[in-house]
């Protein structure tokens, strides 16, 4: 009988090393997955931004681009950079548009990885005005 007792009480010690050896593990998986996922947000947040930009910069070539986007996005408008740029060189109607949308995202779950730049763009023609 005290055999048995000897075995379980060194049954648990070995139970309680493998969990504080695997939980760390765990943890940063975990903490990994959900920080993959925060990017996977963001990039399509910047190019669902790059088009509505592109969009609007399109109806309304003189319109305010930047107040557009930064008011529709859903990331933070501090670390948000929008450029218009006109490649055939005018605003003319069936000219193109391109709008440049950047964010600086910081790593939420990993502070002392240093911040990564997303961008995208998105080029659409500007239609006559009516």
């Amino acid at each position: 009988m005290a055999r048995s007792v000897r075995a379980r009480t060194r049954s648990r010690g070995q139970s309680l090393v493998a969990f504080a050896i695997l939980f760390p593990c765990f943890l940063f998986v975990i903490l990994a997955i959900a920080q993959y996922a925060l990017i996977y947000y963001t990039v399509s947040a910047i190019n669902e931004g790059a088009r509505d930009g592109a969009r609007f910069a399109s109806i309304n070539p003189a319109g305010d681009v930047s107040t557009f986007v930064k008011g529709r996005t859903v990331l933070d408008p501090s670390q948000l950079t929008v450029s218009v740029t006109f490649p055939d060189g005018n605003s003319a109607a069936n000219s193109r548009v391109s709008v440049n949308v950047r964010y600086n995202m910081q790593h939420m779950f990993f502070p002392g990885l240093s911040a990564r730049n997303f961008a995208s763009t998105s080029t659409m023609r500007i239609e006559a005005q009516s």
